[in-house]
């Protein structure tokens, strides 16, 4: 079907081609009798001169040679980009295609393990439009990456996601923070991370709305220090946050002491996620956090592996009190009889689980 979509697109007039304005290829897989046409691209940089949004997800036939092969092409406005999960993308691929793309807004580069650093620069160098960045889980990427958004981005960057890039450094980490003031969506979850280059950010007291510091191995061994800085640190915007629960456990912990119950920084938060919850929490820390966080709309809770999940594993059993726990059914219990909170478990682990050899 999107073979015989290039085809059509010689044999219609301007203004129909002008109306194509999002295509979405997510997905599109190639058989042993049909495979995508080699010039696909330059039909859709041809043909397509009011495409605003490109998404290529998970498609394997991108590759070097499926970009024109004339010196000067564009897409004079497209400012959505979806590469993620592009197994063939290099950082050689990404400079051509940031020439051509200067008014980007959004950039998605989730999963593309072999960028580096020199494509997701070219991206802040060439389009100064640039205000969102996605680059998940790329292993590979390095500190160049975060310098270039740092200082060329610096005013119109305001969502950057580098979850899972465990290649960048303090160097790194820092450039960023210094320079990235305005960045109302920030996550570093799963990168190392540390909490000294954490109180650096700027933008995390005065513009961040959305944080997530959820899988930071660095900050595993500093939680009485993390619990601390998150009580007493004035944010100003934040609303939504990703974190370990044994993080929120500290910050418990750290609220018990304080003459001051509730920081009132604290209580604009509404939204909060809790990454890693072990198996029988007793729901009593439910009305705790409540109290820490009088406002939250809704309490997301991350399931940790529980030893009843594995079939040959040493199976946990219950302290003998009669505690209640947070569990799927009692969170069912706990939203049918009050409305002010919303809470759910969601089993995050399981539905990441890819049998493609590179996780294995």
């Amino acid at each position: 079907m999107f073979n015989r979509f290039l085809n059509y697109l010689p044999t219609l007039d301007p203004n129909k081609l002008r109306s194509v304005q999002t295509l979405d290829l997510s997905n599109l897989e190639e058989t042993c009798y049909d495979s995508v046409n080699t010039d696909f691209f330059r039909h859709i940089v041809t043909y397509c001169p009011q495409l605003l949004s490109l998404n290529l997800s998970n498609t394997q036939f991108f590759n070097s040679r499926s970009l024109p092969k004339m010196e000067l092409w564009s897409l004079p406005v497209l400012s959505v980009l979806d590469l993620s999960n592009c197994s063939h993308v290099t950082d050689d691929m990404i400079v051509i295609i940031a020439r051509g793309c200067r008014q980007l807004t959004t950039v998605k580069l989730d999963g593309l393990t072999r960028l580096k650093g020199k494509g997701v620069a070219a991206f802040a160098a060439e389009c100064d439009q640039l205000s969102s960045v996605s680059a998940r889980n790329n292993t590979s990427m390095d500190d160049q990456a975060l310098t270039a958004l740092a200082k060329f981005r610096n005013i119109n960057l305001r969502e950057l996601n580098i979850t899972g890039c465990t290649k960048l450094t303090s160097t790194g980490f820092e450039m960023l923070a210094r320079y990235a003031a305005h960045l109302t969506f920030l996550s570093v979850a799963k990168t190392m991370c540390r909490l000294p280059e954490l109180r650096k950010f700027i933008c995390i007291y005065r513009r961040t709305k959305i944080l997530d510091i959820s899988g930071c191995k660095s900050l595993t061994n500093e939680q009485q220090e993390l619990a601390r800085w998150f009580c007493k640190t004035e944010f100003q915007q934040l609303q939504d946050v990703v974190m370990d629960a044994a993080t929120a456990n500290a910050i418990v912990d750290f609220s018990r002491t304080q003459l001051v119950d509730v920081y009132h920084h604290i209580r604009r938060i509404k939204h909060l996620t809790l990454v890693g919850l072990p198996q029988y929490t007793p729901f009593l820390y439910l009305d705790k956090l409540l109290h820490i966080f009088p406002h939250v709309k809704s309490i997301t809770f991350e399931r940790d592996y529980f030893e009843t999940d594995f079939m040959l594993g040493s199976y946990g059993t219950p302290s003998p009190d009669m505690h209640e726990y947070i569990t799927d059914d009692s969170l069912r219990k706990f939203n049918m009889r009050q409305s002010r909170v919303f809470a759910s478990m969601v089993h995050q682990r399981e539905s990441d689980i890819d049998c493609n050899l590179m996780n294995w």
